[in-house]
């Protein structure tokens, strides 16, 4: 069994570099998919916001139980 020798643990540079890289991209895919993701979500709560009139009306007692009418107990 090889021991490890000093802080690097027996791995060469090119190993080392390899690792590096290869996680250097996982972090910049991950960086892209958020902002990605960001972008989404805003233009979905955007869409959102400019349709809420329309799916409830517009004082704020009767949007409770409009949500209860359509979405919660539905009447067929």
């Amino acid at each position: 069994m090889k021991e490890a020798s000093g802080p690097t643990g027996g791995a060469s540079n090119s190993d080392r570099k390899e690792a590096k890289d290869r996680l250097m991209s996982v972090v910049y895919n991950l960086v892209n998919e958020k902002k990605d993701q960001v972008a989404h979500r805003k233009a979905v709560f955007g869409r959102l916001e400019e349709y809420k009139d329309k799916f409830f009306g517009p004082e704020k007692e009767s949007r409770v139980s409009e949500l209860l009418q359509k979405c919660i107990i539905p009447t067929r």
